[in-house]
């Protein structure tokens, strides 16, 4: 198996962070949160890259939606937009 290293580095790079919330917000630009870090995109990406670099980064809390499709009840765990997706989209 190959090992890949550095890696941490290349993530938390702005140029990085700047691509994957261009990734993360498909589909979604109509979303209130969206629309903040958009407003605001280079306070937000290096808060990003602040708790990164200080490893102080958690992930927040999922919020649980119940849908009922085709008469099954599901439960479908969603992420906020800001932070969250952005690092999830980060490579």
């Amino acid at each position: 198996m190959k090992r890949y290293g550095n890696l941490f580095d290349k993530i938390m790079h702005k140029q990085n962070l700047l691509n994957a919330h261009k990734n993360a917000k498909k589909g979604k630009s109509k979303y209130r949160a969206v629309k903040y870090v958009e407003d605001n995109l280079t306070f937000c990406i290096k808060e990003i890259n602040k708790d990164l670099k200080n490893r102080n980064y958690k992930t927040s809390e999922y919020k649980t939606d119940t849908r009922i499709e085709r008469g099954k009840e599901r439960k479908i765990h969603k992420l906020p937009y800001f932070k969250d997706r952005i690092v999830h989209h980060a490579k």
